[in-house]
């Protein structure tokens, strides 16, 4: 569909579109030079499964809420989300690195079937750079720190095994 060069809304789409294709040149690039060992415990499917604030583990907000975090070996991690009792979801794929102490992500895709609420949410913006602390605890299980206003927030997060 033609739209006007002086249209805003063109515009905006216009330069999204260039800041996609700049991002997927140069990170892409990146990414197929990451291979990521299939050892590495960040490696496969996490389940968010509660949260630790102020030194105390509480369960779910809500219980209907389901979020996956998915980490492969190519350099690519998937975010996805989802309520039980609501219609709709939230998905994304990014370019990602790690450090011993951190998580780095570059949002290269999201998909147009998104909840249209999920564009509010900044995991949910193509061109998106994040640098999130993350350790693997005694029992295995992912915790991704997330500040929440003014409290320290970390995420508890589940692997899945499938087959098992």
């Amino acid at each position: 569909m033609f739209c006007g060069f002086f249209s805003l809304s063109c515009f905006k789409r216009l330069y999204q579109g260039l800041l996609v294709v700049g991002f997927i040149l140069f990170w892409g690039e990146m990414a197929q030079a990451i291979n990521v060992d299939p050892r590495h415990p960040l490696v496969g499917s996490w389940h968010f499964e509660s949260y630790i604030l102020d030194g105390v583990e509480l369960p779910k907000p809500n219980p209907n809420l389901k979020i996956e975090f998915h980490f492969y070996t190519d350099g690519v991690s998937r975010l996805y989300w989802y309520r039980t009792n609501e219609k709709g979801f939230c998905d994304r794929y990014a370019y990602y690195n790690t450090t011993d102490t951190d998580i780095h992500e570059l949002i290269f895709w999201v998909n147009p079937q998104n909840r249209s609420d999920c564009a509010k949410d900044p995991d949910m913006q193509v061109g998106r750079e994040s640098v999130t602390p993350y350790r693997i605890d005694a029992q295995g299980r992912l915790l991704t720190r997330v500040y929440v206003g003014q409290w320290d927030v970390w995420y508890v997060w589940v692997k899945q095994h499938y087959g098992e």
